[in-house]
């Protein structure tokens, strides 16, 4: 049984942008090349490593005095886990030295971000650095940019318009939208295509809360389009332009009940995040693979209800759609969720969407679709039946293609392939995708939806949002793997329990609970563990968060369905249990581990447990004994004081670990 394969291997020195494409790089200093600390009514706390050796020290001692909630503050942000691909490591690894006010490892990721964008490039100074009263902390910063980029005299190349006043968030959006209409103004048009990548952390402020240009900026994507709006030149014709705003910003709640916000500088995620818009084109790259757009288009959250949410009931579109359309939608979905969570135009909106992601054809697998269609995390309203679906379909391909055509074009063909002979489970009376998407939106009386679902740009803009969720997902996966190898080669051989002990995790949701079983797993010496269905699996931040570098000490790999491999598992001479309370359960302490044989748990998921399919196939069903008023544990904790027992059981009998 192998492990997850890697999306890709470790990553390459940046590239150079293509010659042909002009870039442009906006550069705030303060929250994105050190880590700021908001302090209400004062400058920002700068995270500098004398002053957080000073306030552990005292935040240990307990101190009390005049300035005890920024040293409060500064102990809090200090040990705070990074995330992401920076596994345990904290925002100490942020600190600046001595007298200077730049973290080398921020301004080291900003010189990658500087050689990605290529020689066509100018790298702009945004930030309050630029104004004559801070020259000398500009020139610095100009020498240690170039130390990383091996270039004595790296200067930057431009600056932001100084005669604006600037205090706010939406002070700093308007500033550089003025520098961008005035470059824009002077471009003719017979000008390259330009990339705008900006780095900000708007004076540590949120995407929510301000305005500007008389539009709210709840959104990185709001703030990027009001961007875009002043990039027209001197005919007043929009350039070739994309926009790219890398927002260094982050809040959390203490467990004192304190509200911490940061400029969180340019951590693992966002440097990620500005590196894949610098390289990436304007496709999705082949090598993504079906099976990631999948992943993202399913996913842990629908990554469609994540890009577009404003895509709901309430657009004056979904009046004009007439009724029979919005029957076939109803239709279509039902069983899945309720017809409130949902609206007609969805599925015709998916089409435009595929068609854009990889023409001239896109297949994509019934559940990628489904979740893609829903557009809902859309377990919580039937659990039972969509795991039902994803046990039969996870490895179908979704009968359909798209061809020929234009997007927008309404002669553009569906021709859709129906597998009439599928099976699905009795309980669940679906028919197959390809047949309700055919019915309600590709005959004559659908072609009005396809229309209307064109309006507005809506498919492009969420195929945009759906590249870069991609890319972002292959970059995670690449940073996942780079840190995996990393964890191994430190650790060594790793201790398994002999015979093995396997876990098996069906249809879990919560990330948090993998991560906290992934845990519990490399403790015991876990010889693999499976996920199955929708479980989520590295590199899910959600998982690493509390799994940590665990996560690299056990083999993990994925499966469409658990009692497939509980047979799978039984057929290598595995004995499997079910974690369940059946009428058939016996009690843990009641259960003999075998000793001379390996051994599957199957645990399942937070409310539904473990699947029917998978409960008649285990050798034994097993609870785990109560003893007060609630008759049942989280699975992360049932999970883990099962193999607990397991291993203290097998110690006591003689058999403890080898080496691999």
């Amino acid at each position: 049984m192998a492990p997850i394969s890697p999306i890709h291997g470790p990553k390459a020195a940046p590239k150079a942008a293509p010659s042909n494409v002009e870039t442009l790089v906006f550069v705030d200093v303060d929250g994105v090349l050190n880590v700021g600390v908001k302090d209400s009514g004062n400058a920002p706390l700068l995270l500098r490593s004398e002053d957080i050796e000073l306030a552990l020290r005292l935040s240990k001692e307990g101190y009390t005095g005049v300035d005890s909630e920024c040293i409060a503050k500064l102990a809090e942000v200090s040990t705070h886990q990074i995330g992401f691909g920076e596994g345990e490591d904290t925002y100490e690894n942020f600190t600046t030295k001595g007298k200077g006010e730049v973290s080398a490892v921020l301004a080291g990721r900003l010189a990658k971000l500087i050689t990605a964008a290529g020689d066509n490039s100018k790298v702009v100074l945004s930030s309050s650095w630029r104004r004559p009263q801070h020259a000398v902390r500009k020139k610095l910063l100009e020498q240690q940019i170039g130390t990383h980029l091996n270039k004595k005299d790296f200067t930057f190349d431009a600056k932001t318009p100084l005669h604006l006043a600037e205090k706010s968030a939406e002070d700093r959006l308007r500033v550089i939208g003025v520098y961008l209409a005035d470059f824009f103004q002077k471009r003719g048009p017979e000008a390259a295509p330009v990339r705008i990548l900006v780095l900000e952390d708007f004076f540590i402020t949120p995407m929510r809360g301000w305005s500007c240009g008389g539009k709210s900026m709840d959104s990185v994507k709001v703030a990027e389009q009001y961007l875009e709006s002043q990039c027209t030149n001197a005919l007043g014709a929009l350039g070739e332009v994309s926009i790219k705003l890398v927002h260094t910003y982050e809040e959390w709640t203490t467990a004192k009940g304190k509200h911490i916000e940061i400029g969180c500088g340019l951590r693992e995620q966002p440097f990620l995040e500005a590196m894949d818009y610098l390289q990436a084109t304007h496709v999705v790259p082949q090598e993504l693979g079906l099976e990631m757009i999948n992943d993202v288009l399913l996913g842990h959250e629908s990554a469609l209800g994540k890009a577009f949410p404003a895509f709901g009931g309430s657009e004056k579109t979904n009046k004009k759609a007439n009724k029979e359309d919005s029957a076939g939608w109803m239709k279509m979905i039902s069983g899945m969720m309720p017809p409130s969570k949902t609206n007609p135009l969805r599925g015709a909106l998916v089409f435009r969407v595929f068609k854009r992601l990889s023409p001239p054809s896109f297949k994509v697998s019934a559940a990628g679709a489904l979740g893609a269609w829903t557009g809902q995390n859309c377990q919580e309203y039937s659990f039972k039946a969509l795991r039902q679906f994803h046990a039969s379909h996870l490895e179908r391909e979704f009968p359909f293609e798209i061809t020929g055509g234009k997007p927008g074009n309404a002669e553009v063909k569906v021709k859709a392939k129906v597998d009439v002979k599928v099976d699905m489970p009795p309980h669940c009376s679906l028919m197959t995708p390809a047949m309700r998407t055919c019915k309600a939106f590709v005959q004559p009386k659908g072609l009005r939806a396809l229309e209307l679902s064109n309006s507005s740009g809506r498919a492009e803009r969420i195929a945009d949002d759906v590249r870069k969720l991609v890319v972002s997902a292959r970059a995670q996966a690449g940073a996942w793997e780079e840190r995996r190898q990393r964890v191994q080669a430190a650790v060594g051989a790793r201790q398994v329990l002999v015979p093995p002990l396997a876990i098996v995790l069906d249809g879990l949701r919560s990330a948090q609970n993998v991560g906290s079983l992934l845990r519990s797993c490399a403790w015991a010496g876990v010889s693999e563990v499976v996920l199955c269905s929708i479980t989520p699996a590295p590199p899910d931040p959600a998982v690493l968060r509390v799994a940590g570098d665990a996560a690299a000490m056990v083999p993990i790999r994925r499966a469409p369905s658990a009692s497939a491999t509980v047979e799978e598992l039984q057929r290598e001479g595995y004995e499997v249990w079910a974690m369940e309370t059946t009428s058939s359960a016996k009690m843990l302490d009641d259960v003999e581990v075998p000793l001379d044989r390996p051994l599957a748990l199957v645990l399942g998921n937070e409310n539904e447990g473990v699947s029917i399919d998978a409960l008649k196939v285990c050798d034994h069903h097993v609870r785990i004994p109560m003893r007060g008023m609630k008759n049942s544990l989280n699975v992360a904790v049932a999970g883990s004081i099962t193999i607990f027992d397991v291993v203290r059981r097998k110690a006591e009998h003689g058999r403890g670990r080898s080496g691999v």
